[in-house]
């Protein structure tokens, strides 16, 4: 939600800045977005090798939560919050796709809530918080995939 929101904030000081004209010494950063929104919008995102990523981090997390292994399970929800950011970049509203973006943001959490729960951190809280997110992030991995094999119908 965040990088939605920064994108917009970004489009939005580009639009001004366009309007305004040239403000003296903010046309670097002006140049700068523009090459940011452009890059953007020339990246096409493979949303079946996104799910795939996703299923595979859930293994490692798996995984790390058997050895108790905090580290893999931070390293796990930071590369899922950028794949998430990824995601989200890549979807217009109403695109059900999105799903895919929520899915790994979920599945972040529930990474990062393990995580607490192995360090000792309030471990009942974060094993029923980590427990909800795991059904939220079932249901939208769910829907993720529907919506991808109705996007590969369609064409």
């Amino acid at each position: 939600m965040r990088a939605v929101f920064l994108t917009a904030f970004v489009l939005v000081a580009a639009a001004n800045a366009a309007v305004a004209g040239p403000v003296v010494g903010a046309s670097t950063p002006v140049k700068q977005a523009n090459v940011t929104i452009a890059a953007r919008a020339g990246a096409n995102v493979d949303f079946g090798a996104a799910v795939r990523d996703i299923l595979t981090a859930e293994q490692v997390i798996q995984a790390a939560l058997q050895t108790g292994d905090e580290l893999k399970l931070g390293e796990q929800s930071r590369r899922l919050l950028q794949l998430q950011s990824t995601l989200v970049e890549e979807t217009e509203p109403g695109d059900a796709r999105s799903a895919c973006g929520q899915a790994a943001g979920d599945l972040s959490a529930v990474a990062s809530l393990m995580r607490r729960a192995t360090r000792g951190d309030e471990r009942a809280k974060s094993l029923l918080a980590a427990e909800k997110t795991e059904q939220s992030y079932r249901d939208h991995l769910a829907s993720c995939d529907k919506a991808i094999g109705a996007a590969n119908l369609s064409r």
